[in-house]
């Protein structure tokens, strides 16, 4: 080791001295002290062999000579700044620096600064090798750079200090943008508060957390869409709190996963329908079973008697006969239309013939029709204009309907009103009748498949279908239909009409 002039009088003489000289000479460091002027008044062993030269070509140069030619004028005015406001410099602060050895190669150095005490000016500076550590740097980025996934490295306050391309494609940030970005922005607005609760608790207890483990997470571009990511964390070897984070987009994943389940949620519903629709056609063989027997058999027993025993009955009772048989031959008959109408709905077969209607006069035809209603109390009133564009048809369904409701559930001497009214720019029709009501729980049901509630009246039971074919007639028409009853006291059914139907198919009626 070799001092300038002067410099082993000012550190004084004996043991303190050769104390001194040992520590510096074998330091781990390359060391050399410059004066104010930036001279190198001393170097040890340690920067001989990381420069390449002696002490005779170090000692009394400038510091610059350490340093390629690029950086030499502005290390000047950084020494500068450093001799008006000295102050330690910790090994690895600052810009990334390099050294120049002898023979002209570069290497990436990191160093230190220390004043040292006594002489005005006069500075300690460590130097060390990073060539192996810059290398091992350089290996990691590239790993990070071509790793398949967005990759991120971030600090314990959440602050982003690498990514790799991938990051910057699949979040729309730059490189320059993300550098130095609390992690958070790349998280929706919604979840960030409870994100940084999540990073803390991260850094208080890190550990390796594997790719798609805990909640759905959703990632935020720089444009503002979202979606959905996985996130797999790796607590980073070293004194910090430094995390990697791999972000992967799994929009494609969801959307299979979502397919996946509509497809599974529409399988149980396909199955479930057709559990309904065997259920509904056992309940309708039964229903129609039932229906046909009583009219077949009253008619095969009339006719019998008839054939058999003609001349034992007198004119009266073989009319009354006959009368029976027509009766109930016209049950069947309707019953019979009333299934085909179901099965023309359901299948989607009937089309609207509109025309323009004249309501007043379709409800006295109705009525005068039905022989349900023969010797019934029955009025119509008619608080509106009565031209509407519809499917007169349809209409006669529907109010038929209604009227044949109304005459099962009234006494024969109870009035049944049909009125027609002005109502939400359409035409409201409403069947009212004051006979035995029908209870709450079963007034939500009456327009569904062969539904029927348990106080029939004494007579039958029915078919459940004639309200069900009225909805059906109703959704075609584009109306609303509806129903109301207190036990007791009678039911109101409505429907209301658009004042001008629009043409169908048949399709839209709901199931």
């Amino acid at each position: 080791m070799k001092f300038g002039d002067g410099r082993s009088a000012r550190k004084g003489q004996g043991q303190p001295q050769s104390r001194f000289e040992a520590i510096f000479r074998y330091a781990p460091d390359a060391i050399v002290i410059v004066n104010a002027d930036g001279t190198i008044i001393a170097a040890n062993d340690q920067v001989m062999a990381l420069f390449g030269h002696s002490a005779d070509e170090l000692v009394g140069r400038e510091v610059e000579l350490l340093l390629p030619e690029r950086y030499r004028g502005t290390h000047a005015g950084h020494r500068e700044g450093f001799r008006a406001a000295p102050r330690i410099r910790e090994m690895g602060a600052g810009a990334e620096l390099f050294g120049l050895r002898a023979d002209g190669t570069e290497f990436p150095v990191e160093i230190s600064l220390s004043p040292l005490p006594g002489e005005e000016g006069e500075v300690m500076a460590a130097i060390r090798d990073v060539t192996d550590r810059k290398a091992v740097e350089s290996r990691s980025q590239a790993i990070l750079q071509f790793a398949p996934d967005a990759t991120i490295i971030v600090d314990g306050t959440g602050q982003i200090l690498s990514a790799n391309r991938q990051m910057t494609a699949l979040f729309g940030h730059s490189y320059a943008d993300l550098l130095g970005m609390q992690v958070e922005a790349l998280v929706p607005e919604r979840f960030r508060q409870a994100h940084v609760t999540h990073r803390d608790s991260f850094s208080a207890a890190p550990r390796v957390r594997e790719m798609g483990a805990g909640a759905e997470l959703f990632g935020l571009r720089a444009d503002g869409t979202e979606f959905p990511v996985e996130i797999s964390l790796s607590p980073l070897p070293g004194p910090g709190s430094d995390v990697m984070a791999t972000v992967r987009d799994v929009t494609d994943r969801r959307l299979a996963r979502d397919a996946l389940k509509h497809a599974l949620e529409q399988e149980r519903d396909a199955a479930q329908k057709l559990r309904e629709a065997s259920r509904i056609k056992d309940e309708f063989l039964d229903i129609v079973a039932h229906e046909l027997r009583t009219p077949v058999t009253a008619i095969g027993g009339f006719a019998d008697l008839l054939d058999r025993q003609w001349d034992s009955h007198d004119e009266p009772t073989r009319r009354d006969m006959v009368a029976r048989i027509l009766r109930n031959s016209r049950e069947m008959s309707a019953l019979v239309e009333r299934l085909l109408d179901m099965s023309r709905l359901q299948a989607g077969r009937v089309d609207l013939a509109l025309e323009e209607v004249d309501i007043a006069a379709l409800l006295h035809a109705i009525v005068d029709g039905l022989t349900v209603l023969a010797d019934r109390p029955v009025t119509i009133q008619v608080d509106s204009d009565p031209m509407i564009v519809s499917d007169p048809s349809a209409l006669r369904h529907i109010v038929s309907n209604f009227l044949t409701n109304a005459a099962k559930f009234a006494p024969a001497d109870v009035p049944i009103e049909v009125r027609a009214r002005e109502s939400e720019g359409g035409l409201l029709v409403e069947v009212q009748d004051y006979g035995l009501g029908i209870p709450a729980e079963d007034v939500p049901h009456l327009f569904e498949h062969f539904y029927q509630g348990d106080n029939q009246p004494k007579g039958g039971r029915g078919a459940g279908i004639g309200l069900s074919v009225a909805r059906r007639y109703s959704d075609l028409l584009g109306g609303k239909i509806s129903a109301s009853s207190t036990l007791g006291e009678g039911s109101l059914f409505s429907v209301w009409l658009p004042r001008h139907s629009m043409p169908s198919d048949g399709s839209g009626a709901n199931d």
